[in-house]
């Protein structure tokens, strides 16, 4: 154990995105010790807890699992303001629709031809 103040935790970082992986497959791990002062481990104690997480190891473990999920999730609100401050919606046409699925086609048309 390190000195006052520190907490060690055996982290289980996942091999695939979001920890999925085969049944039995065995995870790569990696030890990392984080020194904090008392004030924020024990935040990070309590703030488990609360969570009702067994351990601050697995909560760390939980937020950095879930970190691209709350990443697209602001992605997508930012989209969403965005469409609401351009004015309000308009239907499109049949030939709109169809001009966009065109363009979809022929984009991904030339992108197979560069790879």
């Amino acid at each position: 154990m390190n000195g006052p103040g520190s907490l060690e935790f055996d982290c289980l970082l996942p091999i695939r995105p979001f920890g999925t992986r085969p049944l039995g497959e065995k995870r790569d791990t990696a030890e990392i010790v984080l020194e904090w002062n008392d004030r924020s481990r024990d935040f990070g104690e309590i703030r488990s807890e609360q969570g009702g997480f067994a351990s601050a190891n697995d909560r760390l473990e939980a937020l950095i699992r879930d970190e691209p999920k709350r990443e697209a999730k602001v992605v997508i609100i930012e989209s969403q303001r965005e469409a609401i401050k351009s004015g309000p919606a308009e239907p499109m046409t049949r030939e709109e629709w169809d001009s966009i699925e065109r363009e979809a086609i022929e984009r991904i048309t030339r992108e197979k031809a560069i790879s």
